[in-house]
């Protein structure tokens, strides 16, 4: 099924079973943030039968998110990967389209059991902090800004190889900057090891809590500053 939220989610995320393994997605539904590669690794690995769930909070407008517009765009964008795919069954996705407070954003990183966001290049990646930062297991890429908090002591590092920026027309995008493409197998491996292996993606979460905490609180980020500050100042 495609289910669409359209009230907050809670700590039931809408329904969704207490036993059912929550894979979630938080972040708009665009090519950097490679939404239809999670897609397509999460369709081919896993079974409805898994007992399995992709969680997808995301829209596409940055105006006007949630939409008409935008909830048929994005349910076309997933019927169309299924009818690439031709499986004919297909694990479950619940997708969330409405606009949400952080409230309920937090009430998905808690329900959820990993993060998926391998994103083909990031700024610094709130949502990936944010995760780790509530004990998560976090999927991502092995590129960007996000690998100055993520590793493979405390995180899922997708494998990718380096192409040309393409599918976003617009803006300071442009085909002949570069950034990563995710690999869809190295994608489905850390789902699949993530499921299969809860206590130690229970203990990478951990892991990624201490260092966060540790890293990045608002003393240890003050200090920076401070050094920073008296290093320029000569």
């Amino acid at each position: 099924f495609d289910m669409t939220v359209n009230q907050p989610v809670g700590k039931d995320l809408g329904g969704l079973r207490e036993d059912t393994f929550a894979f979630y997605y938080i972040g708009q539904f665009l090519e950097r943030k490679s939404p239809l590669e999670t897609l397509i690794a999460y369709f081919t690995e896993f079974k409805p039968e898994e007992n399995v769930c992709l969680v997808m909070k995301t829209y596409k407008q940055i105006t006007n998110p949630g939409g008409a517009e935008d909830k048929q765009f994005i349910k076309d964008q997933i019927l169309s990967v299924k009818e690439l795919l031709h499986l004919g069954t297909y694990p479950p996705v619940q997708l969330i389209t409405d606009p949400l407070d952080q409230q309920d954003i937090l009430s998905i990183h808690k329900r959820g059991n990993c993060l998926v966001l391998p994103s083909k290049a990031e700024g610094w990646s709130y949502v990936h902090m944010e995760a780790m930062l509530l004990g998560k297991p976090a999927i991502g890429t092995r590129y960007g800004s996000n690998l100055e908090f993520m590793n493979d002591s405390n995180s899922l590092l997708v494998d990718q190889t380096i192409t040309p920026v393409f599918g976003m027309p617009w803006g300071h995008y442009r085909g002949d900057m570069l950034w990563s493409q995710p690999s869809i197998m190295s994608i489905r491996q850390k789902m699949r090891w993530a499921f299969t292996n809860r206590e130690e993606a229970s203990r990478l979460g951990q892991k990624a809590q201490e260092d966060i905490k540790s890293n990045y609180s608002w003393q240890r980020v003050g200090q920076i500053l401070k050094e920073r500050l008296v290093q320029i100042s000569g």
